[in-house]
């Protein structure tokens, strides 16, 4: 398994997540505590390799402008357990992706 945080300040909040929503096409989600944790969830094949990954991304709401975005993805390897790149491959999309969003 591979986390990370990503800390965003001074942006839009629903213009984050309706971003993230719009690239990543989440398939299931989940907001909790009045609205300010919000929980997606994005799965991906990867048919060259023959694995799945699954990754949780957790926005955190502190405050009107600033998010933090917790990533956590796992899965990504072979029937024979040996992981080819998938978790890393997805964990850099999404990081840069949020990463760009900061500039």
């Amino acid at each position: 398994m591979i986390q990370g945080i990503v800390d965003i300040d001074n942006i839009n909040i629903d213009d984050v997540i309706e971003k993230f929503v719009y690239k990543f096409k989440p398939c299931g989600k989940l907001i909790a505590a009045n609205g300010t944790i919000h929980v997606y969830f994005v799965e991906r094949f990867y048919f060259r390799m023959g694995s799945e990954v699954a990754a949780t991304v957790i926005f955190e709401l502190n405050g009107k402008n600033d998010i933090a975005v917790h990533i956590a993805i796992a899965g990504g390897r072979d029937m024979f357990g040996v992981s080819l790149g998938a978790q890393d491959s997805m964990f850099k999309r999404l990081k840069n992706f949020f990463r760009k969003l900061d500039e």
